[in-house]
Parts: structure tokens; C-alpha cells; sequence
């Protein structure tokens, strides 16, 4: 059967009715009982909608839902499946419209982001609901219920027709599986049983200096293949190979990534078929100009890394996904990260080479440096969304119309005198960048700017504007870039607000979140790592410690003064990076941190938890069953304890 269903377009229906449903419930103190019926039925179609996507074959080459049935099956019930889908997207597009006509803000209550929580009916509703036209036929609340029951029940049809043909299917392919392993064994047995099967390793298993093996480190490897959008499993236990053995002259040379796999278990699909290739045989990436370790900030805490590499099956660069990442792992791959940003940068010096992922820049305080992408939140996919942007400051607006392309992304640092320097030294000059640029490409004819780079830091305000279609940032940095009289022009303004005016409302919540996820991981940054300006004192190794009900392995400890106010921080980070408690706003001259707050970090591959609470905790230390001061503030100069220089970032 082939359907011209998008698995999408069902899903976005669903998250449309569901979006629906809550704009009912919220009107229920102000609106009539028969909106109760109103909204189970869209919620009830809500889940009929992602069961529908749920069941639907994969996409196939030529863009079209297909399955393997047979070509001469019936196409009618294609054709009604089509229609229902089709009613259900008229009936529902119709009753958002409906909805945000006649609904108000309630000033009682708040809004919030990811539904109609914060609104409520307009007085007419309440009193000529009978009156209005609930449908595109002009017909009432009853006509409403009797549109949603039906295209519900025309949903669970068409899914039981399909479970049915999936199970079909499913049978036939078991019955040819089991007949192609009969015969795989009845070979097995007359040529190979009782024989060793030798594959020849190709992995390295290094010793490091404290007994761990050096690839230890392991994760999921995807690769998304050249025009494709879909990720293909390379190997479910990758690893990286050393970088401090490569320099700028070789880096081409070597494969960045290998396979912890037993030998049993890395060899491919084609192996069956007599070719024995392993993992390691997928994974020869080399280094590229453009191969740079990009953290991906997705919502919800997820985090994967990716990659731009070489690979001896194309021609073209390949993306590479790092997925499922363990916690403790989370330092090392940092780590590599940076030493790889290191080296790139040294080599685009020595060659003169700029782009987009790196480029020459300067600090705030004038010192030549390299800005290297660090990490970036995907939004390229609502590009067909955005339908126009509104700048405004100091009372006065400008509107740019069709945005062809736009990115967020975060940077890092690295000053140039650390570029001669060995990668471990490199690490620790690197800075990361308290802001994210949303970079927005426009087309040249619509005005003279071409480009506009917005600076979002961790507490930018963003939210919905009046329009629901509209996202509204607030207090932004903007910088244009464009052609003015035949020269090139840069032109900064801060400005009060920047709308970004959507399609619809569930691209604007997309669009929020990804904001927020990128905003997230901002304020790790900000509350881990120095921020610029600020000198790092002291610095030490702790061991195990438990504050509260967070326990940091091999822990650090960072005291920070911002030389402005004279406020120290105090940052207790675990080995892992996994685990930090970071104390700010305590007085000079005195660190007990009664008054001060403490933010308790938590980061696992599925989720980031931040939370905020009063300190309370005396920075104390048992040691041999004694207690003895964590810190002390006569000991930042004191001849006698071993502690870093003043370090200004």
C-alpha cells in the first residue's frame, strides 16, 4: 500500500488537538458543560492521530509512505485514510482559528509556554455560544461532536486495517527468515562445525597512566549519509583514538574513531554474505578542516555530539553522530573536544583559513584569539516556518521580511598565544563565550543587510507576544552585516524586542524550546567555569564529598572574585563533570555561605537537572576524622600552600 501520509503531518495534528483540548479545559470555569464533551473528543483524536503515525510504514525513496504489500491490494481504502486525515486537518486548522479568535488572556493566571493555560472565553462565548459557527459549514457545538466522533471512529478503522496488513507482513517475513537460517545452519554444519573461527583484531588496547584502557570511552555511532536525513547505525560501542599524537601536518591522516566491540559482535551485515567486515571498517573517519566536536543542546537534557568527517566510502564530507554518551564519560569527551578545537585552530593559523566554525576574533579586552563553534541547537527545520522579523529599539521598528536560512550556535575562545602550546596547555586557555549567536541569512534584495547575528544569553527573556504566532525576544544584542554603497558594512544596535512571526503556534513552541535548551546549557557554563573578568584564587583537589543529597567523586574546588564587586563564587566540580555545586555571592573577607545560594547540577545522557536553593552548609572538611577549614582566606597568599596564580579570563 502506498500512502501519501507524512508521519509528520500526523504527529502535528496530534500535538494540534491536543494544543485544542487544553484551550477547552481552560475555559471550563467560563464556558458551558458541552465543552467538557468537546474536549475528551480531542484529546481522544489526539491519541488516534499519533497511533496513526505510529503504525504508519517508513518513508521510502521517492518521499511516499509505503509498505511491502502487494501492488494489485485495494487502493480505496488508501484513498479514505487520505480523506480522514484531510477532514481531520480542515476541521482542526478551522477550530484553532476559532480559538484564538475568541479566547483572552486571563490576568489572573499566568501563561504558559506549551498551552491555552493562561486564557479564557470572551463573555460572547459564553453567552451566544449556540450562536457561533463551530465548523467550516457554519454549523454548532452538536455538528462539532458529530465531526470529531466520526473522523475518530474513521481513525480506529484505518488503524485496524493496517495492523491487520502489518501482521500479514510480519508473518511472511518470519517464515522467510526462518527458511534463510535453515539453510544458513544446514551450510554451517556441513562446512564449518567444529572449526575456531579466527577474525584478526583491529582495535588498540592501550594502558594509560592510571591502569584505565584508553578506550574505555564508549559510545553509539550513527552517520547520516549524503543526501539523506536518516541516520544509519555504524557501531553501538565506539570509541576515539588518541589525539596526542597528532599535530597539524597529519591530522588528515589519521581515523579519529574506533570499535570496543567483540570481534563476535563488529562485523557487519555483510558478513552474512561471505565479506567479513567489522565495525572498524565503518568507522575510517579522518580528520577534515571542517571536524570540529559540536555539542548538540537539544531539549529535554539530551545530549549528543557531532562531527564532520572523511570517509573512503564518499565524496563528500560525512555527518557523524556521538549518541548515548555515559555520564562518566562526559569530562573526557569535553575534554577531547577541546584538544581537537586545539589543533584545528593551530592548523587554520598556520594556513590562513576562516569559516564559520572558526575565525579570527578578539576578546573584550583586546587580546587576538580564535572563536571555535562549541555547541549548537538545530532550527533548521523551521526555516519554512519563519515568515518575517521585526526589529525594534528606542521606540522605532524595522520589519525584514524572507529569512532564507538560520542558525543557533555557541562559542568558544582560545587565545593565540596558546597555539604553540601543547594540546593540554591549549585546553586550559579556552573560554567559553557567555552568550549564543542566532545567526539569520537574508536575501540581499529584500534589504541591505545580509546577515544579522543576535546575542542570546542564559537570561534573555523570550516568550509569546500578543500574537501567538509571534516569539518575542527581549533586550538583544543585534549586529548587521551587508552591502552599503558598494562596501561592506557593520552596524550594532541593542534592541528592546526582536519578533520572530511563524506559521502557526506549534512552531513557536518549537521554536521556544530550542531557545531554552540552548539557554540551559549556557547557564552550566556560567555558573562552572570563569566568567570574563574574573580571576581565579584558588584551586585544589577535595576527594569524595557530599553536600546535601549530591555526591561528587574526585571532586574540585574553584574559588572565583569578580574584581568589580569584590563577591567571590565558590565551584565544587566532580571528576566526571557530572556533578557540581556552585555557591555565588559570598562576601570578601568571609566564606561562610549562611546567605549565599547554592545551585546543585546533575547531568545524565537523557536529562540535565538544575536546581536552586539557600546554601546553608559551612564549607568544611573531614579529614582523618578531624574537621579543618575547606578554605581560609589568609591562605590565597600565604607563602606556604601551592596554589595557582592570579588568572584573569
Amino acid at each position: 500500500m502506498v500512502f501519501s501520509i507524512s508521519i509528520g503531518d500526523a504527529l502535528m495534528l496530534a500535538k494540534i488537538a491536543y494544543t485544542l483540548g487544553r484551550a477547552f479545559t481552560s475555559g471550563r470555569n467560563s464556558a458551558p458543560a458541552e465543552f467538557v464533551e468537546v474536549q475528551n473528543l480531542l484529546y481522544t483524536l489526539s491519541e488516534s492521530l499519533k497511533l496513526l503515525a505510529r503504525d504508519l510504514p517508513e518513508r521510502s525513496e521517492n518521499g511516499l509512505l509505503q509498505s511491502e504489500g502487494k501492488p494489485n491490494m485495494a487502493e480505496d481504502g488508501d484513498t479514505i485514510l487520505v480523506h480522514i486525515v484531510a477532514n481531520c486537518r480542515s476541521t482542526l486548522t478551522y477550530l484553532e482559528g476559532f480559538v484564538g479568535k475568541y479566547m483572552e488572556l486571563d490576568s489572573g493566571n499566568p501563561v504558559e509556554a506549551s498551552a491555552r493555560i493562561g486564557e479564557r472565553w470572551k463573555e460572547e462565548v459564553r453567552k451566544n455560544w449556540k450562536k457561533l459557527r463551530w465548523t467550516t459549514e457554519g454549523g454548532g457545538l452538536e455538528k462539532l461532536k458529530t465531526m470529531l466522533n466520526a473522523q475518530i471512529n474513521g481513525l480506529d478503522l484505518a488503524l485496524s486495517a493496517l495492523n491487520r496488513h502489518h501482521g500479514k507482513i510480519v508473518h511472511e517475513r518470519v517464515d522467510t527468515m526462518h527458511t534463510q537460517l535453515d539453510e544458513i545452519y544446514q551450510w554451517f554444519a556441513a562446512n564449518l562445525k567444529g572449526c575456531r573461527a579466527a577474525y584478526a583484531s583491529e582495535t588498540r588496547e592501550t594502558e594509560s597512566s592510571d591502569g584505565m584502557s584508553a578506550r574505555s570511552l564508549n559510545f553509539v555511532v550513527y552517520a547520516q549519509l549524503p543526501g539523506s536525513t536518516q541516520r544509519v547505525l555504524l557501531c553501538p560501542k565506539g570509541s576515539l583514538n588518541d589525539l596526542q599524537t597528532l599535530d597539524d601536518k597529519d591530522a588528515g591522516g589519521r581515523t579519529i574513531l574506533g570499535c570496543c566491540c567483540a570481534p563476535s559482535t563488529s562485523l557487519s551485515n555483510s558478513a552474512m554474505r561471505g565479506n567479513v567486515r567489522p565495525h572498524s571498517w565503518q568507522l575510517r573517519f579522518s580528520l577534515l578542516p571542517v571536524s570540529f566536536l559540536i555539542c548538540s543542546a537539544e531539549p529535554h537534557g539530551h545530549r549528543e555530539y557531532q562531527i564532520y568527517a572523511a570517509s573512503p566510502t564518499s565524496n563528500v564530507p560525512m555527518l557523524v553522530y556521538i549518541t548515548k554518551l555515559a555520564p562518566t564519560d562526559l569530562a573526557r569527551l569535553e575534554n577531547y573536544a577541546n584538544e581537537l578545537a586545539a589543533l584545528q585552530a593551530a592548523h587554520h593559523a598556520k594556513q590562513g583559513l576562516s569559516s564559520m566554525l572558526l575565525h579570527p576574533s578578539r576578546t573584550n579586552f583586546g587580546e587576538e584569539s580564535m572563536s571555535i563553534l562549541a555547541m549548537k541547537t538545530d532550527v533548521s527545520d523551521l526555516i519554512d516556518s519563519l515568515l518575517s522579523l521585526r526589529f525594534v529599539a528606542n521606540g522605532h521598528h524595522f520589519t525584514q521580511g524572507r529569512v532564507e536560512s538560520f542558525q543557533l550556535l555557541h562559542f568558544k575562545s582560545l587565545p593565540t598565544r596558546y597555539l604553540r602550546s601543547t594540546l593540554h596547555e591549549a585546553c586550559t586557555g579556552i573560554i567559553y563565550q557567555q552568550y549564543a549567536e542566532l545567526v539569520l541569512h537574508c536575501n540581499p534584495s529584500s534589504s541591505s543587510a545580509t546577515r544579522y547575528f543576535v546575542q542570546i544569553e542564559y537570561d534573555t527573556p523570550i516568550k509569546r507576544g500578543d500574537n501567538p504566532q509571534v516569539a518575542n525576544l527581549g533586550d538583544v544584542l543585534c549586529v548587521a552585516e551587508g552591502d552599503h554603497d558598494g562596501a561592506e558594512s557593520v552596524q550594532q544596535i541593542k534592541c528592546s524586542a526582536l519578533e520572530l512571526e511563524f506559521l502557526s503556534m506549534l512552531a513557536v513552541e518549537e521554536f521556544v524550546d530550542r531557545i531554552k535548551a540552548m539557554q540551559r546549557e549556557l547557564f552550566i557554563l556560567y555558573l562552572q567555569y570563569p566568567r570574563l573578568g574574573e580571576q581565579v584564587v584558588y584551586q585544589r583537589p577535595i576527594g569524595d564529598l557530599m553536600v546535601r543529597d549530591f555526591y561528587l567523586t574526585d571532586a574540585g574546588m574553584s574559588v572565583i572574585r569578580n574584581p568589580t564587586t569584590g563577591m567571590y563564587r565558590l565551584i565544587l566540580l566532580n571528576k566526571l563533570h557530572s556533578v557540581s555545586v556552585c555557591f555565588e555571592n559570598i562576601a570578601s573577607g568571609s566564606l561562610a555561605a549562611a546567605d549565599s545560594l547554592a545551585w546543585f547540577i546533575q547531568i545524565d545522557s537523557e536529562s540535565t537537572s538544575i536546581v536552586k536553593q539557600p546554601a546553608e552548609v559551612s564549607f568544611t572538611l573531614s579529614t582523618l576524622g578531624q574537621t579543618a577549614p575547606l578554605f581560609q582566606q589568609d591562605q590565597i597568599n600565604e607563602p606556604g600552600v601551592k596554589s595557582p596564580a592570579v588568572e584573569e579570563c
